[in-house]
């Protein structure tokens, strides 16, 4: 059995926002999904671009459980 946790996941949220920076005006016309996205990047851009990776790791505990940290380091 390898050391450390059974889940792990890493999200850069740096890189989503610089996808979501290639968004203009005119695609927010394509689509509810696409005008979404172009909001969330002009509400949450700053937000994305200095917050550090999201990470999320989990273990197994005792039942039927799992303890599970969620991590968002800011700068």
């Amino acid at each position: 059995m390898a050391d450390g946790p059974a889940l792990q996941a890493t999200l850069d949220l740096a890189q989503i926002d610089i996808a979501l920076a290639r968004l203009t005006p005119l695609d927010a016309l394509r689509g509810a999904l696409a005008a979404g996205a172009y909001a969330a990047h002009l509400v949450y851009g700053p937000l994305l671009r200095n917050a550090g990776p999201l990470t999320l790791t989990g273990n197994p505990a005792s039942g039927n459980a799992a303890e599970v940290e969620l991590r968002l380091p800011l700068r």
